[in-house]
């Protein structure tokens, strides 16, 4: 320790008689030799720091007739140099230059930025796995006492290691030790860097329990908007829905110009008064996923009833002759149907019929058909889908040559089980043979006039 008042008065004094210019010069010369390590207090207890950030700090030193400024010097040792060196890489701390050593006050800095840069979220400790929560605790307590007066080498040298060594360090800090408690500390650093991808993806898996799935914001995108998308025209319109969570729901779903993630974790979460995620300074995903359940169910209370098509489902053979006329449901405008068995409300295949509709019409030469068919009222809203297949009496062991996706030709038949059902696949056969020029119509009669005499034989 060094008395700046003793040094100051003893200069002024005979046979020196200094003026104010050297003075200040020696001082200046003092504080710049030592930098970082010399702490300037304002009296010898060293209970208060007197930081001299200017040239009228300094005048006010030498000017004071009383001054009990002292000077205060502390060594740094090599092993606290590496510790504050990697302290500061692990706060994101730019690469120093060929030669150049790491200060103290620069790390300290760099670490200040990193907390204050964090969001609140990452900050909630409760956020993490539980074996990692006593030490980020101790870390969390320590890091926001820098809002107020620090001691930067305690806090660096001290207070810091102290959190990952279990006690103070001081003097006997080795490369070692300093190395072991910078990786500690490295990798809590990481961990807080990603606490708000973490509290995304538990507000994320939150969601999903609500529609029956797991993962994380991709698959709570796919889940969502499945559900959305598989709403009727009158439940996505946010003006026909009456609670006002729900509404803001609809709202934000139907907005293309953000994404999902920002909608669930920013705009929605700020909708339903908990703030953007990011700056949660508790967790509120219990109560956030409560709400978006809630929200849900109104919506899904709302679909309207579209009776569907008054039909007995399944498979109906019947013959060409007659026919099968199935109306327009109450409360329905139309029939909307497919023919290839997909569903009509989402396939660009589907027919509409405003009046009732004869089913077997749709045969049309051919063994069999498959129909799904909905009810659809005059906002677009469906019925659930019913579906029908059709089998030809007459027709029904016929072949149907289709394409495979490689555009090779595939024939389909009934599996007849009865003499007379057999004679007629090859009959379908024959004739397919004398279409595409395999079989001339004499040999094709000839094959005909056998399978004749075996039905007569059967």
């Amino acid at each position: 320790m060094f008395s700046v008042g003793a040094f100051l008065e003893e200069a002024k004094d005979v046979p020196y008689g200094v003026g104010g210019t050297p003075l200040m010069l020696s001082l200046a010369h003092v504080i710049r030799a030592y930098g970082e390590r010399l702490i300037v207090y304002k009296d010898s207890t060293r209970m208060v720091e007197q930081p001299l950030r200017s040239y009228d700090d300094l005048v006010k030193i030498v000017s004071d007739p009383a001054a009990k400024t002292v000077f205060v010097v502390r060594d740094i040792s090599q092993a606290q140099i590496t510790l504050i060196d990697l302290v500061a890489k692990a706060g994101d701390a730019p690469p120093l230059k060929h030669g150049e050593t790491r200060s103290l006050n620069s790390a300290f800095e760099t670490l200040k930025r990193w907390w204050s840069g964090l969001p609140a979220v990452a900050k909630v400790i409760s956020l993490y796995e539980i074996d990692r929560q006593a030490r980020l605790n101790g870390l969390k307590s320590l890091m926001d006492g820098l809002t107020g007066s620090v001691d930067r080498f305690d806090f660096m040298l001290g207070q810091l290691p102290a959190v990952y060594s279990g006690g103070p360090v001081g003097d006997t800090l080795t490369e070692k030790d300093a190395k072991t408690i910078c990786d500690a500390f490295a990798e809590d650093v990481t961990l807080l860097n990603s606490g708000e991808q973490i509290a995304q993806g538990q507000v994320a898996q939150a969601i999903c329990d609500i529609y029956g799935a797991k993962g994380d914001m991709i698959e709570c995108e796919k889940v969502v908007s499945k559900w959305y998308a598989n709403l009727n025209p009158s439940q996505r319109d946010p003006h026909k829905c009456d609670h006002e969570d729900a509404k803001q729901f609809l709202v934000h779903m139907a907005d293309q110009s953000v994404s999902f993630s920002t909608k669930i974790v920013k705009l929605l979460s700020k909708d339903y008064g908990f703030g953007a995620v990011a700056e949660w300074t508790s967790l509120h995903i219990k109560d956030y996923a409560a709400k978006l359940k809630q929200a849900k169910s109104e919506i899904d209370k709302a679909k309207p009833v579209v009776y569907k098509p008054a039909v007995d489902e399944g498979v109906h053979e019947v013959h060409e002759s007659e026919a099968m006329w199935i109306g327009v449901p109450k409360n329905a405008a139309s029939l909307i149907y497919t023919l290839d068995g997909s569903d009509p409300r989402h396939s660009d295949n589907a027919k509409k019929s405003d009046t009732k509709l004869d089913l077997v019409s749709l045969l049309k030469d051919r063994p069999n058909v498959k129909i799904k068919m909905r009810a659809v009222d005059q906002d677009g809203n469906t019925s659930d889908v019913v579906s029908v297949e059709l089998v030809s009496k007459e027709r029904k062991y016929e072949i149907q040559v289709e394409s495979d996706i490689f555009g090779e030709k595939e024939a389909i038949f009934k599996c007849p089980d009865d003499t007379e059902g057999l004679v007629a696949v090859f009959k379908s056969i024959i004739s397919y043979g004398v279409k595409r020029k395999l079989l001339s119509k004499d040999w094709a009669q000839k094959i005909e006039t056998l399978l004749s005499d075996l039905n007569k034989d059967k």
